[in-house]
């Protein structure tokens, strides 16, 4: 689905919201709380809550989550290499692989989201 530039922007930070306020994180974060199915209920509610239509659900909110997360990486290590000494501390205190593994929960739990989240 191709977004206009508004709508990829709204996209976007719906994405990284979802991901911070439904916590959808790999059970191993601190950050997180709840296992895939208490994450999955807390991110139908935000997206209830926030007007959500089911593309936006599906194509856009859960469908950019690993996107934002992947890009938030590649900001990280692009700014080590600019010389900003907080990201480098940020990722020496495991930022980047904390962020690695949360994507692959969400990889794994892709099926869980799809069924209680969107349809």
């Amino acid at each position: 689905m191709l977004l206009s530039a508004g709508r990829l922007l709204r996209a976007w930070d719906l994405a990284y919201a979802l991901y911070r306020f439904a916590a959808l994180t790999d059970p191993a974060n601190a950050d997180g709380f709840g296992g895939t199915a208490e994450q999955a209920r807390r991110a139908r509610l935000f997206l209830d809550a926030y007007g959500c239509t089911l593309d936006e659900r599906g194509a856009t909110a859960l469908g950019l989550v690993s996107a934002r997360l992947e890009s938030l990486i590649a900001f990280m290590r692009q700014a080590v290499t600019d010389g900003d000494e907080n990201f480098a501390r940020h990722i020496a205190e495991g930022h980047v692989d904390l962020y690695l593994r949360d994507i692959d929960h969400m990889t794994a739990s892709a099926s869980t989201w799809q069924q209680c989240v969107v349809d």
